[in-house]
């Protein structure tokens, strides 16, 4: 599998398409209610009221030459969605490009220390590739807030932009792919909302390839499935207790000494809280609050617009073995 994402991306970028699966239809429409997210502004349990890292971290990359003639960047960068500062990776092939960018996205409770696995070949073959640890994540101030379109998404966004606008590094804003693995493929599907985006400095950039690894298209029916994928919201599924307990666990952040307040957002945890306890069902106001969070807000499937139609790949049995 890790083969094959490497080669898609690799036949996208150079402008290429394999071969496509016809699916089943859209969804039902549906009108869900308002987004549940929380900006760092808004974090609460820290001293300061805010865990944006502004004034305790310096945003900033530091770039050096590679063993290969290369350049390798680390630090800070600040999200355009509200300041948070995110700790960002970038490796650049040798050359005056200009060079692909693909952005590699970890899995919950990762970081950018992660997928090297799929960094590595990348590089190898001429790509630059940028990994970022999503807020809450890693050394990346703020908190998670469950790949929302509206926060996590608008980080990407912003790391792409900002990077691709660092002078002397020969990035093509015209040729961006994304590819994640878990938490990190649902963002992957949902980049798809908006492929084309304009960074500070004016570049025009545009996702062409996408390469979502063991990700959801619908979270809800992941993580409290119902028997009817294609309509995940009618009835109240049973929700998948074991793994979301062990999920909330394993994505929980212990360094209050150095991020003094609880990655995860109040109304996470009160979700959490809420599932554990109560018996899903259609009338409860905190869970149609989760419907319409994971559904509405967290999944392409239920996207009733997007920037580019999402794609799947077909992949020939020679080419799954590795």
């Amino acid at each position: 599998m890790r083969l094959f994402s490497v080669l898609s991306l690799a036949v996208f970028l150079a402008g290429g398409q394999p071969t496509a699966l016809a699916q089943a239809g859209p969804p039902p429409p549906h009108s869900f209610g308002d987004d549940t997210y929380r900006t760092s502004q808004q974090c609460t349990g820290s001293v300061s009221g805010e865990c944006t890292g502004q004034g305790t971290t310096q945003p900033g990359l530091s770039c050096e030459a590679t063993a290969d003639g290369g350049r390798k960047c680390t630090g800070f960068l600040a999200s355009a969605v509200d300041g948070t500062v995110l700790d960002v990776a970038l490796v650049v092939p040798a050359g005056p490009g200009p060079h692909p960018l693909i952005a590699s996205l970890h899995g919950w409770g990762g970081s950018k220390d992660g997928q090297g696995y799929i960094a590595d070949p990348l590089i190898a073959d001429g790509y630059a590739v940028l990994r970022y640890s999503a807020r809450g994540f890693g050394q990346s101030w703020g908190q998670t807030n469950l790949a929302d379109i509206h926060i996590e998404l608008g980080d990407l966004r912003s790391v792409i932009a900002q990077v691709v606008d660092l002078a002397g590094l020969g990035l093509n804003p015209d040729a961006i792919g994304i590819i994640g693995v878990s938490y990190g493929g649902g963002q992957s599907w949902l980049s798809l909302l908006q492929p084309t985006f304009t960074s500070p400095n004016g570049a025009n950039v545009r996702i062409r390839a996408v390469v979502p690894i063991v990700p959801w298209s619908d979270l809800l029916y992941s993580l409290a499935p119902n028997g009817t994928p294609e309509s995940s919201l009618h009835p109240a599924g049973s929700p998948k207790l074991s793994l979301l307990n062990a999920l909330y666990v394993s994505g929980l952040r212990n360094d209050r000494l150095a991020r003094p307040y609880p990655n995860y957002p109040d109304y996470l945890s009160a979700w959490h809280a809420w599932i554990n306890t109560m018996e899903p069902n259609d009338t409860d106001p905190v869970y149609r609050q989760i419907i319409d969070g994971l559904a509405g807000y967290r999944s392409i499937w239920w996207q009733q617009t997007s920037g580019a139609p999402p794609r799947q790949t077909e992949c020939p049995c020679s080419r799954c073995r590795d």
